[in-house]
């Protein structure tokens, strides 16, 4: 998948919504009780639990296509290095530069943390590194996306113009989720790990990808510790 912003911005609306109209059911600008602050945080915390099931489970999808470009890059940079790729891997070569082409953004559902910042109302949430973590989460995926579309526009700007001129790409995508009319062909991507200006484009990739890489351990930490406080907090 390429790049996401109207996804994001879909979510984020969709959640202010639901957000809005748990607030507005428990009668926000009502005189409150004890009682209606407990059940309104509690469907709060509910909604935010689901968000971050959500989150978990496309991240998890993400940083393993994240760690696959990072690998096959390396790979290709090793034979780079040595100037040839040996004969009996000569195959593996298409199939690593094809893996060079994967571009996705991690785009998790953002509208319930957005609205409950939006709200005004973050004492409705009694645990304050739970309001600490939630209020940093906006961060720290605009972080992971900032480099994640720089690796996207570096693919477009410079990997792509240069395979186009130089391999047939119609016989690199061999991922193809449907019957094609057509056969694939060896795409000879082996022949390009002696030329210097592919070495110097893939290394450039490589690094914009393992910037993306030293992103990961704060999405990691930040997924872990909201979703932990909110089972705590829900009494999971």
């Amino acid at each position: 998948m390429s790049v996401r912003t109207i996804p994001w911005l879909k979510m984020m609306i969709e959640g202010t919504v639901i957000v809005g109209s748990i607030l507005l059911a428990f009668g926000i600008d009502a005189a409150w009780d004890g009682r209606q602050e407990d059940r309104l945080e509690r469907a709060l915390l509910e909604a935010l639990a689901e968000d971050f099931r959500v989150a978990e489970q496309e991240w998890t999808g993400v940083k393993a296509g994240h760690d696959v470009v990072v690998r096959s890059m390396e790979t290709l940079l090793s034979w780079a290095e040595q100037g040839a790729v040996p004969v009996d891997q000569r195959a593996v070569a298409d199939t690593m530069l094809s893996n060079v082409f994967w571009r996705e953004t991690f785009d998790p559902p953002m509208g319930t943390v957005e609205a409950i910042l939006a709200s005004g109302r973050l004492d409705l949430l009694e645990n304050q590194v739970l309001i600490g973590a939630l209020t940093q989460w906006t961060a720290v995926v605009e972080n992971v996306n900032r480099r994640e579309v720089d690796g996207a526009d570096h693919f477009f700007q410079a990997v792509y113009p240069y395979l186009r001129t130089h391999i047939n790409i119609q016989d690199l995508d061999k991922a193809i989720p449907r019957v094609v009319p057509w056969e694939h062909q060896p795409a000879g991507a082996y022949r390009l790990v002696s030329d210097r200006e592919f070495h110097n484009v893939i290394y450039v990739h490589w690094v914009l990808f393992w910037n993306v890489q030293l992103a990961i351990p704060d999405v990691d930490e930040s997924i872990s510790l909201i979703s932990e406080l909110v089972e705590q907090e829900l009494g999971g």
